[in-house]
């Protein structure tokens, strides 16, 4: 079996050993990406996690790898560096696109995640 099916399967089996709350962290999508990358198994070949970056990142100083996915993918300092481009590239991005569009779209469709009662506003 290849790394990558070993670390999925080994993390079903983590998952299914024990209860779990799915919208533990974020939202769950079809791919089962809760949007929290530091938590994710997935995230060394995830283009928004390798892109990314995260306080545990800033922390350790290196991106930050779950357990599981440390025995095979180690994470260099120089990553952290990596993350800060691509961070400061969507910062930038984001910054051009508000300033371009501001006032002509809604940007906050849904309600925070506490607040949040299942129906869409669209």
């Amino acid at each position: 079996m290849c790394p990558t099916g070993w670390l999925v399967g080994n993390n079903l089996l983590g998952v299914l050993d024990e209860e779990f709350d799915l919208l533990d962290t974020g939202w769950w999508h079809v791919d089962g990406c809760s949007g929290y990358c530091p938590d994710c198994f997935q995230r060394p070949w995830c283009e928004f996690g390798i892109q990314s970056r995260w306080q545990e990142d800033e922390k350790l100083g290196k991106m930050f790898l779950t357990e599981s996915v440390r025995r095979y993918v180690p994470a260099s300092p120089q990553s952290l560096a990596i993350l800060r481009i691509y961070q400061e590239k969507e910062d930038r991005e984001f910054a051009e696109f508000k300033a371009k569009n501001d006032g002509k779209l809604k940007l906050d469709l849904l309600p925070p995640f506490d607040e949040f009662d299942g129906d869409l506003p669209f």
